[in-house]
């Protein structure tokens, strides 16, 4: 997973790069948060010989989008769910609330 893209340009820049080492790397579809805020995009690429992209959705919060991707792995068809939230440390009871309040949605 990666965090705090700019663009789907940038997601494609990592992922052509990546893919120059390792060819069974696939990305999943690049979807913009909600609301549409540039500074927040997440994104997840996998190899392909070890995972299967079963779905990925985007989880709106107060603060920052939650991703969520289910997998499952290749050898034993068993589901993995990923959920990735982008909690940045900061100081203040306001802050600890809004951080809090992202993940009770789950």
């Amino acid at each position: 997973m990666v965090c705090e893209l700019k663009s789907l340009t940038a997601s494609d820049c990592i992922f052509n790069n990546a893919t120059l080492h390792n060819p069974n790397f696939r990305k999943a579809q690049f979807k913009s948060g909600e609301p549409l805020d540039t500074s927040l995009l997440q994104t997840v690429y996998y190899n392909n010989e070890k995972l299967a992209l079963v779905n990925t959705n985007v989880i709106p919060t107060r603060v920052r989008d939650i991703n969520h991707s289910t997998f499952t792995i290749a050898t034993t068809k068993i589901s993995l769910e990923v959920f990735v939230p982008y909690l940045k440390v900061s100081r203040g009871l306001d802050n600890h609330s809004k951080r809090l309040s992202s993940i009770e949605v789950l």
